[in-house]
């Protein structure tokens, strides 16, 4: 009878640890899933700074230019006083 009680408690313990192991399993997928999702909201993010960068860029650009204009018509103007 001892025995067949040991095998009993082996065949718990035994249970119990494929239990155990199927909710790590499923933690680990959950974590993994999760990176994932992570990585590629970091892919989006990057692309949308990379084009807000490009984005204040082009206008400093275009306000450089609109100064260099400004600065010109400003010359002839006091040329034209002359």
């Amino acid at each position: 009878q001892s025995f067949q009680y040991l095998v009993s408690q082996v065949n718990a313990l035994q249970r119990g640890f494929t239990t155990l192991a199927d909710a790590v399993l499923e933690e680990l997928d959950s974590i993994r899933e999760e990176q994932i999702r992570s990585k590629e909201d970091r892919v989006v993010w990057a692309d949308l700074m990379q084009k807000m960068q490009n984005d204040v860029r082009d206008k400093l650009a275009e306000v450089s230019v609109l100064q260099s204009e400004n600065s010109a018509a400003a010359f002839r103007s006091q040329q034209l006083e002359v």
